[in-house]
Order: structure tokens, then sequence, then C-alpha cells
């Protein structure tokens, strides 16, 4: 249930972005139909007691009562105006949109009521109300505390007013009000909620199918970092060597490689057995992984107790000497091999090294192989890059 919470959130904020774009549009048409009223409302404020009521159809009407009208109206605008700067500061922030957009909204259908309610003209106000009351809720996803605010109280100010500007009306006519804009209301309020739920359940699926997409993704990267790894060791096993090989070779980029052993195995299992053998292997692996200085430099598990260090850009001589470090580290784990026939009494490596520039791509496995083996052959214990004196430091210096 706790993963679900962020993908809610995420439709929300998803609702308020979309609020956020029809409020900007509203605001771009409205602005100019707002001022074409305006003006004409301008004008009517100006006009005398007799014409005023010619225009509007009532005697209600006075100067004093339009200007109160006027006044609301000019309110209402002002307001949304603010509200509509207020939304586009925020256009960024989807989740800090939900309050400008439905504030907005509500307000928007005050201004709707009031524009209907106060033309005077009953009948056509009606209509004007709930033709505008339909395209709101078609036009904004409301949560249903929010669309009962704004359809119910569009009603309220509706009816408040039309009582306000004919209180000599007939109760019939009133009632007719009330029956009629109260059908039409919760025809409206029904209209809102089912778009905001459609609305809220298209973008939950997406969202449940792009958290999907997501999982699966996640899932193959696990799948292919398993494959990649060398379960026993946690270094890269051999098929990762062969994808990165080949990757070198189709960018023609050169590189050293070592090809490693230890030194005396076989000897190591028969005597220890081959749960000491696996974790001499592990601590192997992991001196070997550590001691490599640079991001690009990889150790890979190549079969047994073979291991391969790969060394993208580096000369020779450069990997013959990271390689010294990484033999090092290993004699530094001080593992006991007691059985060895030699006198180090430690589990050690030799390494053989070459590089893709000496004879190729395709032979750089089996010419770092026979320096590993003339390294064995020389004493073991050491890196044999076929550089002059580069076999004889190691023996030398651990004998």
């Amino acid at each position: 249930m706790g993963s679900q919470a962020p993908k809610v959130q995420n439709v929300q904020g998803e609702i308020n972005r979309q609020n956020q774009v029809r409020q900007r549009n509203l605001v771009l048409v409205g602005l100019p139909i707002l001022a074409f009223i305006a003006a004409g409302e301008w004008a009517n404020l100006h006009k005398p007691v007799a014409e005023l009521q010619a225009h509007f159809g009532s005697a209600n009407v006075t100067p004093e009562l339009f200007a109160v009208v006027l006044g609301l109206r000019t309110v209402l605008l002002l307001l949304l105006v603010g509200l509509g700067y207020w939304g586009w500061r925020l256009r960024d922030n989807e989740e800090r949109l939900y309050w400008p957009t439905t504030l907005f909204t509500l307000l928007t259908g005050g201004m709707l009521s009031a524009i209907a309610a106060l033309a005077l003209q009953i009948n056509l106000s009606l209509d004007i109300f709930l033709v505008g009351l339909f395209i709101y809720c078609a036009l904004f996803f409301l949560q249903p505390i929010i669309a009962a605010l704004f359809c119910f109280g569009s009603l309220a100010i509706y009816l408040g007013t039309a009582a306000l500007i004919s209180p000599e009306a007939a109760p019939a006519f009133h009632a007719g009000l009330v029956i009629n804009g109260g059908i039409m209301v919760t025809l409206g309020f029904v209209v809102c909620l089912q778009n905001y739920r459609s609305k809220h359940a298209e973008l939950s699926a997406l969202a449940m199918l792009s958290a999907d997409n997501v999982d699966l993704q996640e899932a193959k990267r696990a799948i292919e970092l398993t494959s990649a790894i060398d379960s026993l060791t946690g270094v890269l096993n051999r098929r990762s060597l062969d994808h990165d090989l080949a990757l070198l070779r189709s960018r023609s980029d050169h590189y050293a490689l070592a090809m490693v052993d230890l030194d005396y195995f076989k000897l190591f299992n028969d005597h220890y057995g081959h749960q000491a053998g696996d974790r001499t292997l592990k601590s192997v692996a992991t001196a070997l992984a550590d001691a490599v200085s640079r991001s690009g430099d990889k150790v890979y598990r190549y079969g047994g107790e073979e291991f391969i260090v790969l060394l993208p850009h580096t000369p020779l001589e450069g990997a013959a000497v990271a390689m010294e470090r990484l033999r090092a580290a290993v004699e530094r784990l001080a593992i006991a091999h007691e059985f060895r026939p030699d006198d180090r009494g430690l589990v050690t490596i030799s390494a053989g090294v070459a590089h893709s520039l000496e004879q190729g791509f395709d032979a750089v496995l089996d010419l770092a192989d026979q320096r590993l083996y003339a390294g064995k052959a020389a004493g073991r214990n050491r890196i044999d890059s076929g550089l002059d004196g580069a076999s004889d430091s190691a023996a030398d210096s651990s004998s």
C-alpha cells in the first residue's frame, strides 16, 4: 500500500497541471470577453434611471443597485486575474497548483452566477447560468468536495441574488428557480464527479503502467547484473569479459590485460578443503578488485582459480606496475598455505600481462597466458610482462 501513495500524488499532480493549463486558456479566452462586458456595464452605469430600467426590463433596477452589482463583478474579476497570475507563478510545481486552480474555479463559478443572476433578465440568465455551469463542470477536474462547493455554492449565489433583485416576484417564480436550478446543478455535479473520476482512473492506470515498466526495467537490470557477476567471488564473470573485450575491439580502444592465477591452489584445496578454497577465492577476488585504482579497470573471474584484470588505455609498462600492486595486495592477506612445495607459506598469485598493441586484439589472451606460465616456471609469485627484468623483482622480494 505504501508504494501506492507516490502514484496517487503523481496522479493528483497531473490533474493539477492539466487544470492549470485549462485555467490559463480560460484566462486567455475570458479576459477579452470580460473586458467587453465591463465596458458595456461602465456605459450602463452612466445611463439615466429610466433608460437603465428599460435596458434591463425591470423597474427594480437603480443606479445604486447597479453600482453594487458592478463592484461585485469587478472584485471577482480582479480576484480571478490575481489567481491566474498565482497559478502561472506556480506552473512548475504541480503539487502547489492545487489551491490557486481550485480557488480560481470556485471564483469563476461565483462570477458565472453573478453574471447570470444580475443580468436581471431571469429566464435568459437561468439559461446562461446552466450552460456556463456545464461548461465549467466539463472543463475542470475537481475533487468531490470541491465540486460540491462549486456547483451548489454557485446555485446559492444565483438564487440569493435573484431574490435580492426581484423581491416582489411571485413565490411560484422563485420556487421554479429553486427546482429547475437544483435539478440542473445536481446533474452538473454528477457530470463533474464522473469527469474527475474518469480522469483519475485514467491517470492512475497510466501511473501504475509506468510504475510496472519501471519495475520491469529494474528487474531486467537485476537479471543482467546477476548474469554479469560471478556468484562465488562477486567480481565480473567470463560473460562480462567477452562483452567488454568485444566492445573495446569494436571501438579500436587499446588495452592491457593480465591473466592471474593462484599459486599451488590445487594443493591448497587438497589439504584445506574446498570450502576453505572458496573463501580464499573470495578474499583474493576482493583484494584484486579493491587494489585497482581506476574506475575503468575491472576484475573478472575467468574460471577456477584464474582471474583476468582488464586495464583500458594503459600502456604495458603501466599495467606491469599496476599488477605488481595487486600481487602485493594478495600477499598482504597473509592467507596460510603451509603445503606448497616452496618456502613462502602464504597464498600468492602469478600473472602474465599483455597489450593489444603487441600482437593485435586476437592474441592478447594467449600472450597473457603464455607469460603467466613463464612466470610460474620462473618461480611463481611474480608478474611477467615480457619486459626485461619484469619477472624478477617479486620473486626476489618474497624469497
